[in-house]
């Protein structure tokens, strides 16, 4: 299960995450949020690390996601032009010669988003993950800074000039190193 919220960027994301969750969570008592030293939204409740939470802005907007599993969103409204394809790996170009239908706009997004969701962020940088596999339903990506890959699922819409990509249910697929 996946709740978005769309903010006001002037509002106080604890408060309005904790809102909400009293909301969607009725059960669930002693809810905690933090974030770790990566930026990383946490959101504990009776001990244990129940919800999974994501959060990007891009001017007035904020959007934060909720999910019952790992998640990362982002959003975009620039064009992300093609002087700046030297920011993308080469399976990420590759990818988006042979699907019309991905810009590096959208790339970027799920780059953020991809990262994001394993706790990353953009802390390490726009190349702490690349994008290796899409599909109609999953994306595969590595992480430059551990090895491991994953495989999560994908939602990307566009709202007036935003584009906006989520990757949920992410899972690592390689445990061997």
């Amino acid at each position: 299960m996946i709740h978005l919220m769309i903010e006001d960027i002037n509002e106080n994301s604890e408060r309005l995450i904790l809102n909400e969750i009293s909301l969607i969570y009725p059960d669930l008592h002693d809810i905690k949020f933090f974030k770790d030293r990566f930026n990383k939204p946490h959101i504990f409740a009776n001990g244990k690390e129940k919800i999974w939470c994501s959060i990007s802005h891009k001017e007035i907007l904020k959007l934060i996601v909720l999910s019952d599993s790992v998640i990362g969103i982002d959003v975009e409204s620039k064009i992300i032009k093609s002087e700046l394809s030297y920011l993308f790996h080469n399976a990420e170009q590759m990818l988006m010669n042979n699907h019309e239908s991905i810009s590096l706009t959208l790339m970027w997004t799920l780059k953020e988003a991809a990262a994001k969701s394993i706790g990353l962020g953009l802390t390490f940088g726009i190349n702490s993950v690349y994008i290796y596999l899409i599909d109609k339903k999953c994306v595969e990506f590595i992480s430059t800074k551990t090895g491991f890959q994953y495989m999560g699922r994908y939602y990307i819409f566009k709202v007036k000039k935003y584009i906006i990509s989520i990757i949920y249910n992410v899972e690592r697929i390689n445990y061997e190193r």
